[in-house]
């Protein structure tokens, strides 16, 4: 078409007759939309090539840019103009869309300004509807606000619908709107949507039809981090991409927002981080609030064996880690840093030196450690004990560190006590598997107070966990042997030891043929979520293959149906596997997530070509009393079902931290990485130290817990054996972050009294939580059950 649209329009004319219309008014020339002519358009919506790259196509991507809280920087304002910002799609119906100016004809930059009902705007969007423009935010941004109308180059004619939608839901709709129509200002929240889609629809026909967003921004803000938060559970401050826009938890894919896939490097999948496309720079504010970064970088699976990147981690415009160039070939690579004092961090991903073809990069798992969670602040106390209860150790005045405000309590003697479980009426059950019962404590007057005891169930063999579940409409305890789990309905708001039924039967013991009477670990634990029950069969051994090997497998954890009787053991579903002993599980609170706490193997080989003894020679291969001290170290593991986490082939190292720890080859069984790879198998959620033997897992809910208690996850380190010195031996608290739980916290400490030469008095074991939101704490050394107030907020 050669001629402009609008309310009139000069034909072509020779110089007399052009005169002559200077004092005449204009004819009208014919309707261009005659005949349903449309110029349609569209941007970054190219069908896929087999060389997507070919002929130099690229689809680079800016996305908004967040203020922060006050510092001694210079900040942006956090407001970001639609107009400055690349979209990831954008579709008209004539012409192209325009940026700061108004859709004009069919050609690009052919608008005029942004102008509606006489009042002008520098910046906006002009287009013609139907259109529809999408951006990709990820969470960042807050405020979308515009003023909105048919823009005055088309008069008073034309008829549009303006819609917001966020994330597919609409969150706002101007009803019609027509060129008689004054500016419309609008403003709705986007807080925490990843994609925003503006469409304008036209009325019964799309003539005349030219849409103004009008000083279309997004307002972003960015606040320092706290806890132990994926980075892509967090808003940038700015982000910049090589092809397409910055993904969250998905792998880079194509052009548009959330096209990857998950996040995969060389067959290991994550379930959190960030897909790039080199060159690609992202930047999150810190605050100086957080202590450490670290994420499992490489080339995602997707690009197969092509691609190559290179990963640089700066903070405050310092290099603070990087890695080699990486390529499709190559599995992933842990990159930390220390981000103690950093005010911005900024992730890097450059094309390796050549260019830019297939460069899909991950970030996966990549996580902060963040401050406001302070470890507690733990005085000594004098043990307070009951003249009845005050045989060995407490024949002397003991003292345990606990925190500020926190009063600890003798409150039962209780031998070899391991397993605890508060019930509904407020008695406490306490195995013994040395003892082949489990004992019910009444309560006095106040949960301090000491406890009544009586044999609630006897004559089983090794009864130790113990779980409450409402199966329809009853309530059961369930209570795991070494060869079974059996099941008590409450009655009254007791187990009746009358009514046992059996769940599963045949678990492997050590009456197993192939283990001649030896079962190292045989006690069973136990976990259940709705109808799911969760059974962790140990291993047999420290470290040998064949536990993996058996059926059911040893070193594993099975799922049973809760409320079926008569299973047998075989009769399981394998959950995940690697999983050496886990003596703790939980599931946490408001989630179906199952937690478990897990004793990792002893005597480990020493797996690198060094001499660390300093004789001069190779000690590859060698048990070296120092090494073993430190490695590996025990885990707490968030588990994935299908989940496979190392043992007895690979052994996280906890050299640089115990957060998302990198595996080693087990010399003793994986040396070659024949019998598993270890760059596939499941990483650590949380390490803890070497040999301090996590067993009881409860999760710290209920009334009066402070909020940096709340949530957070008790663990009982029984302590370690064959250390050169102790560890272990406390109750620890691995409080609750974003992400999850973050590294332990002390909570009880003072059980050992000469760490060096190996003298303690108690070895703790389990936690539950009391009716007034403390905590019962179980000593199977010293054969005692304390309570443990509720501490300080």
């Amino acid at each position: 078409m050669d001629v402009r649209r609008g309310p009139t329009r000069f034909a072509s004319l020779s110089l007399p007759l052009l005169l002559f219309a200077c004092t005449q008014a204009p004819e009208a020339v014919d309707n261009p939309y005659t005949g349903g002519k449309q110029y349609p358009w569209s941007s970054r919506l190219e069908a896929p090539l087999a060389d997507p790259y070919a002929a130099g196509r690229h689809y680079s991507w800016s996305g908004p840019v967040a203020a922060t809280e006050p510092s001694g920087q210079a900040l942006n304002s956090g407001e970001n103009f639609l107009s400055d910002l690349t979209w990831t799609s954008a579709t008209s119906s004539w012409g192209p869309i325009e940026k700061d100016r108004s859709n004009g004809e069919q050609a690009q930059g052919d608008g005029r300004t942004l102008t509606i009902g006489g009042q002008t705007f520098s910046k906006g969007l002009g287009l013609h509807a139907r259109a529809e423009v999408r951006y990709a935010l990820n969470g960042q941004c807050g405020t979308f606000s515009a003023s909105l109308g048919i823009d005055d180059e088309v008069g008073d004619r034309g008829s549009v619908t303006f819609q917001v939608y966020g994330d597919g839901v609409k969150l706002y709709d101007s009803g019609m709107v027509t060129g008689a129509n004054p500016a419309r200002i609008m403003s709705v929240s986007v807080d925490g949507v990843r994609e925003l889609r503006l469409v304008t629809e036209g009325g019964t026909s799309i003539d005349y039809d030219h849409a103004d967003w009008g000083n279309a921004r997004v307002s972003c803000t960015a606040t320092a981090p706290t806890g132990e938060p994926f980075l892509s559970d967090l808003p940038y401050t700015s982000a910049t991409n090589g092809w397409g826009p910055v993904e969250l938890d998905r792998s880079n894919g194509e052009q548009g927002l959330g096209d990857g896939r998950t996040l995969t490097i060389g067959s290991q999948a994550s379930s959190k981080g960030l897909g790039v496309h080199s060159p690609s720079t992202v930047t999150y504010y810190l605050g100086e609030n957080c202590t450490s970064f670290s994420a499992n970088v490489g080339v995602d699976d997707e690009v197969g064996d092509r691609g190559s990147v290179a990963f640089e981690v700066y903070g405050d415009d310092r290099k603070l880690s990087g890695s080699a160039v990486l390529r499709g070939v190559d599995g992933s690579v842990t990159v930390q840093a220390d981000v103690t004092g950093v005010h911005s961090l900024r992730l890097v991903t450059t094309n390796g030196g050549d260019h830019i073809d297939y460069d899909h990069a991950d970030w996966a798992n990549a996580r902060l450690s963040c401050g406001t969670i302070p470890p507690p602040s733990l005085t000594t106390q004098t043990v307070t004990v009951p003249a009845s209860l005050r045989t060995a150790p407490f024949d002397q005045t003991r003292t345990l560190n606990v925190p500020a405000g926190s009063r600890i309590a003798v409150v039962a003697r209780v031998p070899a006590a391991r397993f605890l479980l508060t019930l509904p009426n407020g008695d406490l059950l306490v195995s013994q598997p040395s003892q082949g019962r489990v004992i019910r404590l009444q309560p006095g007057a106040s949960p301090a107070d000491a406890k009544a005891s009586s044999v609630l169930l006897d004559g089983l063999s090794a009864p130790h966990d113990l779980v409450l579940s409402t199966q329809g409409t009853t309530t059961y305890l369930y209570v795991s042997e070494t060869h079974r789990v059996r099941r008590y309905p409450l009655r009254n708001g007791v187990p009746d030891p009358a009514a046992g039924e059996t769940v599963v039967a045949g678990l492997p013991d050590a009456s197993l043929p192939e283990l001649q009477g030896n079962y190292g670990h045989a006690l069973k634990n136990i976990a259940i979520d709705g109808s799911t029950l969760y059974v962790s069969i140990a291993s047999a051994t420290n470290a040998d293959p064949s536990d993996l090997a058996a059926t059911p497998k040893r070193g594993a954890v099975y799922t049973y149906a809760a409320n079926m009787l008569g299973q047998t053991a075989t009769a399981g579903t394998l959950y995940a596997q690697g999983i050496r002993n886990a003596e703790g599980l939980a599931i946490a609170p408001g989630t179906s997530d199952l937690w478990v706490a897990v004793n990792n193997r002893d005597n480990i080989a020493y797996p690198f070509h060094r001499d660390i003894t300093g004789d001069g020679q190779d000690d590859y291969g060698k048990v070296i009393p120092s090494y073993v001290d430190d490695h590996p170290p025990e885990e707490l593991i968030r588990v994935r079902n299908g989940g496979h986490y190392g043992w007895p082939f690979c052994n996280p190292n906890p050299d640089g931290g115990l957060l998302n720890m990198p595996f080693d080859r087990d010399v003793q069984t994986n040396a070659d990485g024949s019998r598993l790879n270890c760059d596939t198998a499941d990483r650590v959620t949380v390490g803890m130290p070497a040999h301090s033997a996590p067993l009881g897992l409860t999760f710290w809910t209920g009334p009066n817990v402070p909020g940096s208690y709340a949530g957070g996850a008790v663990v009982g380190q029984h302590g370690s054996w064959n250390r050169t010195s102790f560890s272990g031996h406390k109750f620890v608290l691995f409080p609750k972050t974003v992400g999850g739980l973050g590294t332990e916290r002390d909570l009880v400490t003072g059980f050992v009294t000469d760490p060096v030469n190996k003298v303690r008095w108690g070895r703790p074991v389990d936690a539950a939580v009391a009716p007034d939101g403390g905590l019962y704490l179980s000593d199977d050394q010293s054969g005692t059950v304390y309570h443990l107030s509720s501490p300080n907020p």
